[in-house]
């Protein structure tokens, strides 16, 4: 009887999955790849995502992310609200995509994704300034087309 629960709560301990972290950062050829943002009405299907860090740099935005997974591959889409505030300057929300293909893994992933923002642009003038609200993150990060 003792070989018994000794056999099962050692199976139970092998069987019990670790928490890990894994950092990833995208790359092709040596350069990051970057992800084309596009304006859309915003959608309510997302998996679990926490926005660590924003900021814009050029026409980029350069969001560090966490979650849970590690199992399968994950996408990332971002998307602009047609919609723009009247305000001076004009808001525009935006919002992270985020698909987990199901994945039931548990250790947390902190990936840098890059986005080109230029189709969130209020005009496609030099010097054209707009705020972007990212949904998950408190602070408006301006945004002025070069």
């Amino acid at each position: 009887m003792k070989f018994i629960l000794i056999l099962i709560c050692s199976s139970l301990f092998v069987a019990c999955k670790c928490h890990k972290k894994i950092v990833e950062k995208h790359t092709m050829n040596n350069e990051e790849m970057i992800l084309i943002g596009k304006v859309e009405m915003l959608s309510d299907s997302s998996d679990l995502i926490k926005v660590e860090d924003a900021k814009i740099v050029g026409n980029k935005l350069e969001i560090k992310v966490s979650y849970g997974g590690g199992c399968e591959n994950h996408s990332f889409e971002l998307i602009g609200s047609p919609n723009i505030s009247k305000s001076l300057p004009p808001i525009r929300s935006i919002q992270l995509i985020h698909r987990a293909n199901k994945d039931a893994c548990k250790a947390l992933i902190i990936k840098d994704l890059l986005f080109d923002i230029s189709a969130f642009t209020y005009k496609k003038e030099s010097g054209s300034t707009i705020y972007l609200q990212l949904d998950g993150w408190d602070q408006k990060l301006l945004y002025t087309y070069p």
